[in-house]
């Protein structure tokens, strides 16, 4: 494998950041709505960094492409840091968060989420082999999801104490002696602004030789976004599979940070430990899918990969709106990480062989816009006070259901002409981005 270094080193910075950001995105979704009794709060909040990101959609997806891949995780990390560093130090000095830094610190981890990963698989697919697409996806996901794993294991023992009920216990403390109380908001945010330091000081000694060439791009930004928006005008089915092929993972924005801790809350009547532990099984669900999903579709197209997948996610949604057993819930947030990771696998791997990489983060800047405004919808729609009374979460899960087997359609519909298409192959420029499949 070409780059391997660089890519381990990616890999690894991935992991240190990642690491302490999943706490973070566990506690503060929690520290709304079960702390401070701010669901309808933080809905809003929720509600108005999509927006944001809607137009820094827009932004990214022409940084990604214009600029060194390797300095946009750099300055990310730093500014990240920073905001974490000077929330946490508000903290310490006032004796807890103000929920305004909260609402910070989610927004900021979350614009940055939004640049990282696009950023993350355009990076892989510079520096990578067509050969080694599948292995590195797989990869991305497996580490990602590990890592999440680990960050909801140790968000169960920090929110709850590692004497705390549920997952907690008194020999998590003699493994983990820093898990003994209760960690206040502040600390876990020192924590994640370290691992972006970290993070930085890794990505610094990344030496990589692009395999993919990129030329330089000029002209605005709403430009440089049209130009990848023509590009899927240009060839409708890779815009068509694109967006079909994303319902799940809009569905998991919206599950994770607003559903689930009101779903746990209100419907199961359980606390922080349930809910961090959740995220156990949701990403063990995930790293499952990684170290399976090629294999099991191996010789099959991606498409139907992703409608199988799909429908597995949508299936788990309606079981889930008549669950009320945590053991059962655990199982189906399992299958749901299954699923979601599993077709995000099969979408991003056949994604890298449609698209040649000089345009990958306009294209998904295309497909992130889309995206930012399905999830807006919802996101405004469950912020109802409706959803947040007594046990109305729970209509939430038909509904989420529902937009996922409706969103599957197009990729049923034009299942044979996906299948027959055949991408584009120069990478060099776009003279020869003439005649592409019309549907």
């Amino acid at each position: 494998m070409k780059n391997r270094s660089a890519i381990l080193l990616l890999f690894s910075a991935n992991i240190i950041s990642g690491f302490a950001q999943g706490i973070t995105m566990i506690a503060i979704p929690w520290y709304f709505v079960n702390m401070v009794r701010e669901a309808s709060l933080f809905g809003v909040i929720y509600g108005g960094v999509t927006f944001a990101t809607l137009f820094w959609g827009l932004y990214t997806g022409t940084l990604i492409d214009k600029y060194n891949r390797k300095n946009i995780f750099m300055i990310t990390s730093l500014c990240g840091g920073i905001i974490l560093v000077i929330s946490s130090g508000v903290g310490y000095f006032s004796g807890q968060i103000p929920l305004f830094f909260a609402g910070l610190v989610f927004a900021a981890t979350f614009l940055i989420y939004s640049i990282h990963y696009p950023t993350l698989y355009a990076f892989a697919h510079e520096i990578s082999e067509p050969k080694d697409y599948a292995r590195i996806t797989s990869l991305i996901e497996i580490m990602g999801q590990t890592t999440n794993m680990i960050s909801g294991a140790l968000a169960t023992i920090l929110l709850a104490g590692g004497t705390g009920e549920g997952m907690g216990g008194e020999w998590l403390v003699e493994i983990f002696p820093f898990a003994a109380r209760r960690w206040e908001l502040h600390e876990v945010f020192l924590l994640d602004g370290i691992t972006y330091i970290l993070a930085i000081g890794l990505i610094a000694f990344i030496r990589f030789k692009p395999i993919a060439v990129r030329k330089p791009e000029s002209g605005t930004i709403w430009e440089r976004f049209i130009t990848g928006y023509n590009f899927l005008k240009k060839y409708p089915l890779i815009l068509i599979f694109g967006t079909s092929s994303f319902s799940v993972f809009v569905t998991i924005m919206i599950v994770g940070y607003q559903v689930v801790p009101l779903y746990i809350d209100k419907w199961l009547g359980r606390g922080a430990d349930v809910f961090a532990a959740s995220e156990i099984f949701f990403a063990g669900g995930a790293v499952l899918a990684g170290i399976v999903t090629t294999t099991l579709f191996r010789g099959r197209s991606a498409v139907i990969a992703v409608i199988i997948m799909s429908v597995v996610a949508a299936l788990t949604y309606f079981a889930g709106s008549l669950n009320s057993y945590v053991p059962l819930f655990y199982f189906l947030y399992f299958i749901l990480g299954l699923s979601n990771a599993s077709v995000r696998i099969m979408r991003i791997t056949h994604l890298f062989h449609l698209i040649p990489n000089y345009i990958f983060g306009r294209t998904g800047g295309v497909f992130g816009v889309i995206n930012l405004i399905l999830r807006f919808s919802f996101i405004g729609l469950f912020s109802l006070p409706l959803f947040a009374e007594n046990k109305n979460v729970i209509f939430s899960f038909p509904i989420l259901g529902l937009f996922i087997l409706f969103s599957i359609i197009p990729l049923m519909l034009f299942y044979g002409k996906l299948n027959s298409f055949k991408p584009p192959q120069s990478e060099q420029g776009k003279d020869d981005y003439e005649s592409g499949m019309q549907v």
